[in-house]
């Protein structure tokens, strides 16, 4: 078991983890997950010389400004050879004919008698001049030339490149596939707490969170397959890690997570052999967040995937918040593809300090200085609104000094140009 519980030691241990197997998926199928491997084209774009316009492909001697003699309405495939002064219809995207020397748009000419005549303003146009109006074959893209980068996001253009490049498949990171379990007997789900009692803020949000978990301009490809509410006690924990380790690749927990005879997270991991990466984070508040990993069953060791992992959350929802920004958010990231995430800075302002750190304090960027909310205690919420950023924050900060920024995971902008 690691021994160095720091905050830094923490996020590394969580991102040094194995990207998940790789498979081909159709293009259908890849949005939104990570590209595994280089992809080169496997035709040139365009794969054929074409017009680049609506009107008549001509074949022109030097000097000569019409009348064109039309032999043809057009042919896709340009199967058709065209004498000097001939013409052929032709529409955009079509093959032009190997003799042809340029394209005339239909909107500068006329047709009469079988004869294309230029219109009296446009016979100084430029579509007389050689391959105007033609696409090259490969103009944008040679064939076996690299179209799209390894570790690249997968999105509309992505697909779009791909497919006019012949492609059918493309090389992929799965989506880590989400559970959530959900523990206190003193949780409700709707209606009024009454004494003793506390609302649900977990379900509203986390799940929903894995469809668009970002890490500042990052997105982190991930989804949920179920959820689970669980009575507080050692049989439920562990039958639920069970089913975690057939279902999903990462198993995300709440509450239990602490050392009291009423915590039972510990105890079931235990019990179900499970390794223990990350025990506890030295920081506020999150302190008994729990990295571990499941045994690999026997289906998951076939298809070459290792065990399922367990990312324990206290039940305080700032302190859940915090520990999985420091350590879920590495691992889905290293487990998605995405590799390492990039590391955030920025100035302390006054209101950033503490008397015991690190401890990570919700904050946003106020004209190029962090300030810290005041609202920043394990159980509180309030002061994620507004917030982009948990400020890391120890006791040796002062105002001015370069501090980490962990942006929140819903945050949707670029923390180097701000909101």
């Amino acid at each position: 078991m690691p021994t160095d519980n720091s905050w830094t030691r923490s996020r590394d241990i969580a991102a040094a983890q194995h990207p998940l197997p790789t498979a081909q998926k159709p293009l259908t199928e890849a949005y939104g997950h990570v590209l595994a491997k280089d992809t080169s084209a496997l035709i040139a774009v365009s794969h054929y010389v074409s017009a680049a316009m609506d009107g008549y492909a001509i074949n022109t001697p030097e000097s000569f400004t019409g009348p064109w003699k039309l032999v043809s309405e057009g042919r896709r495939d340009g199967n058709l050879e065209l004498a000097a002064g001939e013409a052929a219809g032709i529409l955009t995207g079509s093959a032009v004919p190997e003799t042809a020397t340029s394209v005339l748009r239909i909107e500068h000419t006329r047709i009469e008698d079988g004869l294309i005549y230029l219109l009296p303003n446009h016979t100084q146009t430029r579509d007389l001049e050689p391959e105007a109006n033609i696409r090259g074959a490969g103009a944008e893209v040679v064939a076996g030339q690299r179209i799209l980068t390894a570790r690249t996001l997968i999105g509309p253009a992505e697909l779009a490149a791909a497919a006019v490049a012949g492609v059918d498949y493309l090389e992929c990171y799965p989506k880590p596939r989400i559970g959530f379990v959900f523990t206190g007997d003193e949780v409700i789900t709707e209606g009024l707490p009454g004494p003793g009692e506390v609302r649900d803020a977990f379900s509203p949000y986390f799940a929903q969170l894995m469809c668009e978990l970002r890490h500042g301009s990052q997105r982190i490809p991930a989804e949920t397959i179920y959820q689970a509410r669980i009575d507080d006690d050692l049989d439920s924990m562990s039958a639920e890690l069970v089913r975690a380790a057939s279902e999903v690749d990462v198993l995300i927990t709440t509450g239990g997570t602490g050392f009291s005879s009423a915590d039972y997270l510990r105890r079931a991991l235990a019990q179900e052999g499970a390794q223990i990466l990350v025990p506890e984070i030295s920081m506020r508040p999150g302190h008994p967040t729990v990295l571990a990993q499941l045994p690999a069953t026997e289906q998951q060791r076939l298809a070459g995937r290792g065990g399922t992992f367990v990312v324990g959350l206290p039940g305080n929802p700032l302190a859940a918040l915090a520990g999985f920004a420091t350590v879920g958010m590495p691992l889905l990231a290293a487990l998605s593809g995405v590799g390492q995430l990039t590391e955030h800075h920025g100035v302390a302002g006054e209101t950033c300090q503490t008397k015991k750190g690190p401890r990570l304090m919700p904050a946003r960027d106020q004209q190029g200085v962090i300030q810290a909310s005041t609202f920043y205690g394990s159980a509180m919420l309030r002061g994620l609104l507004g917030a982009q950023y948990f400020a890391v924050v120890s006791e040796e900060t002062n105002p001015g000094d370069l501090i980490p920024l962990l942006p929140l995971p819903w945050a949707n902008f670029d923390p180097q140009r701000g909101a």
